[in-house]
């Protein structure tokens, strides 16, 4: 570590606010208005950071612009510095801050309904918690651009990459389902002709998981009736009879015991590859991470390594058939907030930035 600091002599404060307004809009107009100054002068400023820097942090060949590769990574560092120093100048003044104990949520929105609010209500109260529902190709991108400190999310492969970690908490399988009728029965098969479908939206991580079984397997012959990105919301419309669904087993185990769904298939009919896990931002510079978050994200993972000598893959993160989605839930939440516990009870300061969360072994 170079101590003097001269790595950073040339660089302007006023200049990292530049780059997040310029990484917010996307346009350097609409930039240089908010920072309220013209913009050549904006655009230089730009420019003389990215010299400091070494790298060119945006791609301005595409329209809106779009951060580069390397500017992804120094948004997150940049992000958590002025984060910080902010926090610490108020707390300097005699103030407080709560966006130093803030975390930042992306959930899918099935997650955030059934999952979140047990795990919420059991965390520590120092903390303040905001979370944005949205569907998962949007939380992937708040977590890339550094807008959320970490996501509940399902299984996707631009997550298995860097710049992000991640720790599987447990995986699921995706049911076709109706609703049954008084008598008990089905109200629909897969073998009837044009049976109505409640589909996810196209372009939604569950549409094209569904929507991919679904070509493979041509003689099944439906038209689609509904369509929507909430899982919940398809539940519901399944519930009241309205046709088809595939949902996943967590979301139905109590519908399914009391027999108001049915499970309608054979086993190539259900979909085994929607493993829940939790994402969290990890460029390759140490510095990416806020240092407060590290030996939590450090902790689970040293778990998930020991799970893994441990048990058999078919073991680790199973959701075995007795186990309801609340009891997931309580046990997440459980790991969660041992986690922070570790954190906090470390050599830093009770703040934290980012949590994650230990692997769920369920016997």
């Amino acid at each position: 570590m170079d101590v003097t600091g001269a790595g950073l002599h040339n660089i302007e404060t006023k200049w990292l606010y530049d780059f997040l307004t310029l990484e917010k809009c996307r346009n350097f107009s609409q930039a240089a208005i908010i920072r309220n100054v013209s913009q050549p002068a904006f655009s230089r400023r730009i420019r003389a950071l990215e010299h400091a820097v070494g790298v060119e942090l945006f791609n301005r060949q595409v329209s809106p612009l779009q951060l580069s590769e390397q500017g992804k990574i120094f948004h997150s560092q940049v992000r958590h510095l002025l984060q910080q120093l902010e926090s610490n100048l108020t707390e300097l003044r005699g103030g407080s801050d709560y966006t130093l104990h803030k975390i930042k949520i992306a959930a899918a929105h099935s997650l955030s309904l059934g999952l979140l609010p047990t795990i919420v209500k059991q965390m520590p109260t120092q903390f303040t918690y905001s979370v944005e529902a949205i569907d998962v190709d949007q939380a992937v991108d708040m977590l890339r651009e550094g807008q959320s400190d970490f996501i509940f999310s399902y299984h996707d492969e631009n997550l298995q990459q860097t710049p992000f970690d991640n720790i599987r908490l447990f995986e699921s399988r995706l049911f076709p389902v109706c609703a049954s009728s008084e008598q008990g029965e089905p109200r629909y098969t897969l073998e009837q002709p044009h049976f109505p479908l409640l589909n996810y939206s196209q372009n939604s991580y569950m549409g094209r998981l569904i929507n991919r079984t679904l070509t493979r397997h041509a003689e099944l012959s439906f038209s689609t009736f509904f369509v929507s990105s909430m899982s919940e919301l398809l539940k519901q419309v399944v519930m009241d009879g309205c046709g088809i669904a595939w949902l996943p087993e967590y979301a139905i185990r109590q519908e399914i015991t009391d027999g108001r769904l049915i499970v309608l298939d054979a086993d190539e009919l259900v979909y085994p590859d929607s493993g829940l896990c939790l994402s969290h931002e990890y460029p390759h510079e140490p510095g990416g991470r806020n240092v407060l978050a590290r030996p939590a994200w450090a902790s689970g993972r040293a778990v998930d390594h020991q799970a893994e000598r441990r048990c058999s893959p078919a073991t680790v993160a199973r959701v075995s058939g007795q186990d309801s989605y609340q009891r997931i839930a309580a046990r997440t939440s459980d790991a969660v907030e041992s986690i922070i516990g570790h954190a906090t009870a470390s050599s830093y300061p009770a703040t934290i930035s980012g949590i994650s969360v230990q692997p769920i072994i369920i016997a």
